[in-house]
Formats: structure tokens, sequence, C-alpha cells
């Protein structure tokens, strides 16, 4: 029995983790195949396999479940390892080498920043910006943040594989309009991003959702137009005999962006195709996309987008 080929680490779950194996044996035999949650040696499922000489187990669809991705909270700007985990399969008790996922949708290769978002972006005081890196496990990552007044931040960590770098505008003082910002590792730069300094939008939306990359993004949205609250009764009966035997009812929020350029008008429309959309607040919200509107300007000229969102929705019985 061996193992002929494992995935590779940081391999997208939707493209599937595949482990092929033969017994080493021409006469077919049935094998059990266990896929095992290596922080803690459980077994997440079992398969039996019957009448085999080679075959192939694609574990992605049992752990999916179990892997899970919120936008991280940070008070100060840090370096922080990305939420992973490391899975083997066992064959007959023959084990394969670990394999560590993350929610990167698409195929890394380190070192590099997942994001769909512009490299320009705007920052408040009191919010925070979250960019998932990814770098070889043991080499060096350096963050270097600088103001334009001159203050400056660095940030260090030996690298896991995966990590999260959060940026919180309040590590400046209240002059600041502009925080540049170089990721490093290995002392080679992997990216810049800039980020515009502005005061706080009053009346402002602030979304987290998670995108086709599997980086969690956000945006403010600056114009809340309306809040609505739709309510639906079902009845029964006939004549002067009628009864409500059920109520349906949902809150709903519209909002809408500033006129953008392109690159970050089609980060903001990934948002409607989302799995995972948050309102952020002191506890961040999972609401839903009911509709969205992409105005689109010709000749490369700024566009906006306008979304509905379904804050929360309730159904009651009343019989």
């Amino acid at each position: 029995m061996r193992f002929c080929s494992t995935p590779q680490n940081f391999t997208p779950i939707e493209q599937g983790l595949v482990f092929a194996f033969t017994t080493e044996n021409d006469t077919p035999a049935s094998v059990v195949a266990e896929i095992v949650d290596c922080s803690d040696e459980s077994v997440v499922a079992t398969l039996r396999l019957h009448d085999v000489t080679t075959a192939e187990v694609d574990i992605a669809p049992y752990i999916a479940p179990f892997v899970e991705r919120k936008p991280l909270r940070s008070a100060v700007s840090m370096l922080c390892k990305a939420p992973t985990a490391s899975y083997k399969l066992r064959i007959d008790g023959l084990e394969s080498a670990d394999v560590t996922v993350s929610l990167n949708r698409s195929e890394v290769i380190a070192p590099a920043v997942a994001t769909t978002m512009s490299s320009q972006r705007r920052l408040a005081h009191g919010e925070s910006d979250e960019v998932l890196l990814f770098a070889e496990e043991g080499s060096s990552i350096e963050v270097v943040m600088e103001s334009n007044t001159g203050e400056e931040l660095r940030l260090e960590k030996v690298s896991s594989g995966a990590e999260i770098l959060t940026v919180v505008a309040t590590d400046f003082g209240d002059d600041t309009q502009r925080v540049d910002v170089v990721v490093l590792c290995d002392g080679s730069e992997v990216a810049s991003l800039c980020y515009n300094i502005v005061a706080p939008c009053g009346r402002g939306v602030r979304l987290a959702w998670l995108s086709s990359e599997g980086s969690v993004e956000r945006y403010t949205f600056p114009v809340a137009r309306t809040v609505t609250l739709n309510a639906e009764r079902e009845r029964v009966g006939q004549g002067e005999i009628v009864r409500t035997v059920a109520c349906r009812s949902e809150s709903r929020l519209e909002v809408a962006s500033r006129y953008e350029p392109r690159a970050t008008i089609a980060a903001l429309s990934e948002i409607v195709a989302s799995t995972k959309v948050w309102l952020v607040a002191d506890e961040d919200i999972e609401v839903d996309v009911v509709t969205a509107t992409t105005t689109q300007s010709l000749f490369g000229e700024p566009s906006a987008v306008a979304l509905t969102l379904r804050l929360w929705q309730r159904e009651e019985s009343l019989w």
C-alpha cells in the first residue's frame, strides 16, 4: 500500500483535494479510508472502497463544512496567522502527509497577496481593513506602514504559510491623510497598498464579504437610502370567517457606493454572488444580498454599485 500523489498545501477546496493510492496488489481488495483532522486526530469521515487495486479519494466535500472564514476584528494593526486546517488520509493504517488548506479560491504561488480590491483604498478612523497573504513556511514577513506625516509602523513575523494583515487607521495621528503599506518577504517586495485616510461617514454602511479569491474584503457604502420592513400574512377561510395562520416579515436596507474606478467596481460587483456577506458593526451581522445594480459609465469613467440587503427574515406561525 502506498500513496501515488497527494494535494499541494493551499490547494483551493473548490478544485478538489485528491489523494491517489495503490494497494500494490494485483488482486482487488476492499479498503477503509479515513479522513483525519490533524489538530486532534479525530476522524471526519470514513469511506469503504470495495474491490480496488488503485483508487482516488477527494476529501474536499467532506472537509468543506468545517472550513469557515469570518471577518477578523482588531483594534490595532497586526500580523497574525490566517485560519487554516490540516488533514490527512489514512488507508488501512497507512497515513499520508498532512495537507494544509485555507479559504483561497485560486492557486497560490507564494509569496503572494490574495485580494480583489484595488491597491488604492479608503479607510476612516475607527475602521479596519484586512489583507490575506501567503508565504513559504519559515520565511520572514515584514510590513512597513508609513504615513504622510512621517509616522512609521513596522510589523514582523515568521510565516506559518498563510497570514492576515490588519490595517487600522487609528494607529496614526488625526492629521494623517495617507498611509503607504509595503509587504516584504525575505526582504523582497510582495505588494504595496495606499490607504487614503478620510473622515468617518456618519450614515455610511460598511460591508465585508468573501471574495472570489477567498479573502475578506471591506468597503464603506456612504449612502444608506432606505430601511424597509415588509410583512406578509397568510390567511385561510371564506367570507366573514378568515383566520391569519402565519406571518412572514423581513427588514431590508438599500446602500449605494461612491462613483469608483472600474477595478473597484469589479470587486464590489462580486458582493451579489458572494457566499458570505456581513454588515460590519459592534457585532458583525451576516446579511443576504437581494438585488444589485451597477451603473456603468462609458469610456472608462467611474461607475457605482447599489445593493439591497436583507438584514433579517422571520416566519411566525399563528395557528
